[in-house]
This record gives C-alpha cells, structure tokens and sequence, in this order.
C-alpha cells in the first residue's frame, strides 16, 4: 500500500506563524517537538514532518479503514535529508521526502526499504483549476505512460471509504493510489500490483 502528500509552502496557511500556538502540541510528539525548534528551518520542518504522517494515514488507512488519523500518534524519525520512518503503534512505514524550495511531497509505504520498481509519483505546479481534477489529471498522464495505455483508457474513481481506484477500460487495476493536493500543486502516488502490466 502506499500514500501521498504535498505541502505548498507558500500558502498562507503554512507561513510562519500561522499555525495555531497549540497547533504543535496536538500533531507533534515532544521529541518531533523539539527537532522542529532546534532545526535551522523550523517552519519547513514542521511541514515536512506533518506531510510524513498525512502520507503515512493514507497507506494505514488503504490497508485498514478502521485506522482513525491521529497525528501526534505517528512519530516521524527523519533519516537523512529526503527520507523518514513513521512510528505508528507497533508498525513502521518508509517515507520519501522530495523537497524543493516552495514545497515539500511525501511518499509512504508500508514494506522495508525503498517503493518498489512499480511505484509511480509526481508532484505539479497548478494554475486556478480544479485541484481534484488536476491530480487526476497528472495521475492518468503518468500512470497511461508507465502502462503503455492512451490516457482515454484509464480513470480514477471514489472507491469504498473515498480510497481512489484505477480503472484500465472499465477493469480495476491491481493498484494502491493516493492523491493530494494543497495551495499550488498537486501530487500522487501509485504501487501497481503485479496483476498490472507495466511498459517501463
């Protein structure tokens, strides 16, 4: 299973001082606490660590609808500048952390070690669209690619729970998805199963 999430970090909501004062007491654990504030960029910090466990939720919860999101329940440990381990309860799941200047996407995944080869992701700048409909957009283009399918022949619909489904000419594709979206860009992720045929 796999999850996504992106942050744009020029949104208002994600300026300094922004974020309600007990914003942090509620998400953050006191170790996440304290690295946030020792960090030389902590609002960049705290927004990458809040992208981490809202990508970690995804993959919990396409595996297991009963998984409620609790934040300050899923522990990010950073490994390095672009990866992380989520702590949640007795499991933990992977993180790739892509960071550029204005914006930070998290990939997470619930086996050790990197996503798999058939793992698909992108992250795009949008203008004033649709931002559901420009992550289908991307995920569609992206996915109709690593496939070998025209873009006609996929679609994304709301499955049980709103978890996304992909469909290759009205046939559910042996597929983990999860889009996102926040402020300028939209983001997805997608593990295809081996019941998908992919054209690397």
């Amino acid at each position: 299973m796999i999850g996504n999430d992106v942050v744009d970090l020029a949104d208002p909501e994600a300026r300094p001082g922004r974020a309600h004062p007990r914003f942090d007491a509620r998400v953050f654990s006191p170790p996440e606490r304290h690295a946030i504030a020792e960090s030389p960029e902590p609002v960049r910090e705290r927004w990458l660590r809040w992208a981490a466990k809202e990508a970690a939720y995804k993959c919990l919860r396409a595996r297991d609808r009963t998984v409620c999101f609790s934040p300050v329940e899923l522990v990010v440990d950073r490994r390095g500048p672009t990866g992380a381990d989520v702590r949640w309860r007795d499991r933990v799941l992977s993180v790739r952390l892509d960071l550029e200047d204005d914006r930070v996407h998290a990939v997470a995944w619930d086996a050790p070690g990197s996503p798999g080869a058939r793992t698909v992701s992108a992250v795009r700048r949008v203008g004033d669209s649709d931002p559901r409909a420009a992550v289908r957009r991307l995920a569609v283009r992206e996915l109709a690619d690593a496939l070998g399918e025209s873009v006609d022949a996929l679609r994304i619909e709301k499955g049980e729970d709103r978890v996304p489904v992909l469909r290759c000419r009205s046939r559910r594709l042996d597929a983990s998805l999860s889009l996102s979206h926040h402020g300028r860009f939209v983001g997805f992720a997608c593990e295809l199963g081996p019941g998908a045929r992919w054209s690397p």
